[in-house]
């Protein structure tokens, strides 16, 4: 593709290049995607990049910026980054910005989201037939 033209494709189904994305689709990109970015195949033109693995994992303070972001892409983390939560630096970094990122309560505290059971609303206890 060269540069300003914009590739779309839904599911298995052949994409297409336009000129310009339609304005549907980019009143419904987050702020942060909107900024435009410089080229950087002149960087990388004849080099052999590869990639290496991140050798401690995601922090908190890697993520910070996706877990504070608009409420839309700060919903999508909560189940990808659940399992991270159980680090103890990851969620005590949740827990100190929980106004910031509301959503991870329900995961950092289920108990307060379980139906507590109200009085006189208890399920009958299991009955036993006496032997005959």
């Amino acid at each position: 593709m060269r540069s300003g033209q914009f590739y779309a494709s839904v599911g298995d189904a052949k994409g297409q290049v336009t000129a310009r994305p339609s304005d549907t689709f980019i009143q419904s990109l987050p702020k942060a995607f909107l900024d435009t970015l410089p080229t950087r195949l002149e960087l990388f033109k004849g080099r052999d990049v590869t990639l290496k693995p991140a050798v401690s994992g995601i922090s908190y303070t890697d993520v910070l910026a996706w877990i504070d972001a608009e409420p839309v892409m700060r919903a999508q983390f909560v189940p990808r980054w659940r399992t991270l939560a159980k680090s103890p630096e990851f969620r005590a970094g949740l827990v100190a910005g929980m106004e910031a990122h509301p959503e991870w309560d329900r995961l950092l505290f289920p108990e307060k989201y379980r139906p507590k059971a109200r009085p006189g609303n208890s399920t009958p206890s299991a009955r036993t037939t006496p032997a005959p």
